[in-house]
């Protein structure tokens, strides 16, 4: 069995209202934030498709996702360029 990781953000034009207010409040308390997304984090051990298992959590219109095995550091993004999967082996 593998573990792997899987990143979950909104796509970029997609408003991230969470993220705004919290970097509302940072502003507010004097720090100096620029841009602050908020996402999900998913650590799954498995033998399945983490692929499938992934596309079956994300909602594919509105997030975008990456995959990263913890064991041998390899990576697989999920972007906004029409949800294609691109492979990376770090």
């Amino acid at each position: 069995m593998k573990t792997y990781l899987i990143k979950i953000t909104l796509r970029k034009n997609i408003l991230d209202k969470a993220g705004t207010a919290v970097s509302k409040v940072l502003i507010r308390m004097g720090y100096k934030v620029k841009n602050l997304r908020i996402g999900k984090t998913i650590y799954i051990t498995t033998n399945e498709d983490i692929e499938l298992i992934a596309k079956s959590i994300v909602n594919e219109v509105m997030e975008d996702f990456e995959i990263e095995c913890l064991d041998d550091m390899s990576k697989i993004s999920i972007q906004d360029t029409g949800a294609v999967p691109v492979a990376s082996t770090n």
